[in-house]
């Protein structure tokens, strides 16, 4: 288990325990009590730890790409079987590699994905459509997981944003509903080639109303 120091000295008697489950609405739900203890020496598991460790690091990830991107819990399980981590000193997920190439790295501020360029044409392969016109209106996606959001580019935009410039509000063709602020995204042209890939810096229906302005802040360029 990954938690601060603060964790492991914290005591809470049936009591307290109690008084949270009622307040979450659970406590006519049976309860059975395990502690916890630190692990310094390294021994759970015994000879299964380090594929323990590799399940829950490649869980973990699948989990965030459902979440944050919407891409199919069937897909990710997939690509990322293979998958291999660098680590900082603190133990702490760092460069999410698949089949050697660094494609994710886990976000500090908000437990997200931030996307390499790799990682996003490995992601656009999943889809490589372009999403719908705002002029055609607003379609909601009938699949949980429709994928990782993508934003239609207007052609005269390809060149500039494919070596790495932002997008403007007023390039953006359409864009998917699903589209989240602050979260990864992928920017498309009409054929559905990948132009770019960035943050969204406002939703579908904002990028729909605003001529001005950035729209994506993007990371890197696919045309460069």
């Amino acid at each position: 288990m990954e938690c601060p120091e603060d964790f492991w000295n914290m005591i809470l008697d049936e009591d307290e325990i109690d008084a949270w489950l009622e307040d979450l609405g659970v406590a006519d739900l049976p309860l059975d009590i395990h502690v916890c203890q630190p692990d310094p020496e390294e021994e759970a598991g015994g000879e299964y730890r380090t594929k323990i460790r590799d399940w829950i690091d490649q869980c973990t990830i699948v989990d965030k790409l459902s979440l944050f991107c919407g891409v199919s819990p069937s897909y990710s399980c997939d690509f990322t079987k293979k998958m291999t981590v660098r680590r900082s000193r603190t133990d702490r997920m760092v460069n999410i590699n698949f089949e050697g190439i660094h494609c994710l790295s886990p976000r500090l501020q908000d437990g997200a994905l931030s996307l390499t360029l790799a990682g996003a044409k490995k992601l656009h392969q999943l889809n490589p459509t372009s999403p719908p016109r705002f002029d055609e209106g607003e379609t909601s996606s009938q699949f949980d997981h429709p994928g990782v959001p993508r934003v239609l580019l207007m052609d005269d935009a390809i060149p500039f944003v494919g070596k790495g410039r932002n997008v403007i509000h007023g390039f953006v063709l359409g864009a998917d509903s699903h589209l989240i602020v602050g979260q990864p995204c992928l920017v498309v042209s009409t054929k559905g080639e990948l132009v770019a890939h960035g943050v969204a810096n406002a939703t579908a229906d904002d990028m729909a109303f605003f001529d001005k302005g950035i729209a994506v802040k993007v990371r890197d360029g696919a045309l460069k």
